[in-house]
């Protein structure tokens, strides 16, 4: 019998509210802090997690208004039992009252090792600068990534750390109709503290001749800031 090495990252979920006359977002978010994330952690298989809300700033996301990261030691728990049983994955009382009424874009990632960033705190951050990408040639571009951009951002005020992922899986629940959707190849996590996230000198970096020249080759990228609403820590349990 083959048996799966662990492969620890995160849960990414993006979420948002697709039918607003027949349901808030404030009735959304509360449910989905007071009964959807606690029933998540509660598994064996996710340690801990971070709810945000978009914050636009110099740019205006395509990404949904929430998001949220699981943290998971090995994100092949997707395929247990216990992970499927939960509600999103199967039927529950939650179904008609929340989703049917919006949408669910649903990425496992496998976390990197960032060079010079050992012993990092994983956890809920004030303040998250999410991109995700995909390039022509995504070997040059994660060199370029780790070895350049990082420690570019390191410079910025409020930086705390990058977290940087491989895809491993995509799909979105709209309406509880969930599909399997091609995915970028990369996610990082910038994490900043802070009243807000620092755009200007983030566009800065991206504006110098070696940036561009990178960037250039881009074939897909999704970018937005984020705020910490609520964070939840279940170690031990």
């Amino acid at each position: 019998m083959t048996t799966q090495q662990p492969l620890q990252g995160v849960m990414w979920v993006n979420s948002g509210v697709i039918k607003p006359d027949q349901l808030s977002e404030e009735d959304f978010n509360d449910w989905y802090c007071d009964e959807h994330i606690p029933d998540v952690v509660a598994t064996s298989g996710v340690d801990s997690a971070a709810r945000y809300k978009r914050v636009d700033g110099a740019i205006t996301s395509s990404l949904h208004k929430f998001l949220t990261v699981y943290e998971m030691p090995d994100i092949n728990f997707k395929g247990s039992d216990e992970f499927q049983s939960l509600e999103g994955q199967s039927l529950g009382p939650s179904t008609d009252r929340i989703f049917l009424k919006t949408e669910f874009d649903t990425r496992f990632f496998e976390e990197m090792k960032v060079p010079g960033q050992e012993g990092g705190k994983v956890g809920s951050a004030p303040l998250v600068l999410c991109e995700t990408m995909s390039h022509n040639d995504d070997g040059a571009f994660k060199d370029w990534f780790l070895k350049s951009r990082v420690p570019s951002m390191r410079k910025i005020s409020g930086y705390l750390q990058t977290r940087f992922f491989k895809t491993k899986s995509r799909s979105k629940l709209t309406e509880y109709k969930r599909i399997p959707l091609e995915a970028t190849t990369w996610m990082a996590l910038h994490e900043f503290e802070g009243a807000e996230i620092p755009w200007a000198e983030i566009e800065k970096i991206d504006a110098n001749e070696e940036a561009r020249s990178v960037l250039s080759g881009v074939t897909e990228r999704e970018k937005g800031g984020f705020k910490v609403i609520k964070s939840w820590d279940t170690k031990g349990k």
